[in-house]
């Protein structure tokens, strides 16, 4: 039987990632009914480790929309999160023309009651001509 080594051992120690999910404020320019969305997160080694997939009915102008949940797909030591790639991706794909504008806050949740949170706090714009927004994960 072979022993792990130190730094498996301490990975093993590390709080690991468990659930991810996100929240939009819609700010002046709504995101059709229609238009598909897909949040996808990467560790720094640009793995894909959560992500959500669907058109969530319309987000009105000036409110929140409800809490989306990803799919953890990669349950990753709280290290893997910070530095080098790591990233959060909003990418639509609208049915016609839309603009959607939009700032978000995203939290990550891990064992031991560890956690992280990536704010897009300025303005973001997404429509039918620019249709990916990235945000690392500082």
């Amino acid at each position: 039987m072979s022993t792990p080594s130190p730094a498996a051992a301490a990975a093993r120690l590390e709080p690991t990632l468990q659930q991810v999910s996100i929240t939009f404020f819609t700010i002046d320019q709504n995101k059709d009914h229609d238009t598909h969305v897909r949040i996808t997160a990467y560790d720094r080694n640009n793995r894909t480790i959560a992500l959500a997939d669907g058109t969530y009915g319309e987000f009105r102008e000036r409110t929140y929309s409800p809490r989306i949940d990803l799919e953890v797909t990669r349950e990753i030591p709280l290290s893997q999160l910070r530095g080098g790639r790591a990233r959060v991706r909003i990418e639509i794909t609208p049915n016609g023309n839309d603009t959607w504008a939009f700032n978000f806050r995203a939290p990550f949740l891990f064992t031991e009651g560890a956690s992280a949170e990536v704010y897009q706090r300025e303005r973001v714009a997404v429509s039918e001509d620019y249709r990916t927004w990235e945000t690392p994960i500082t």
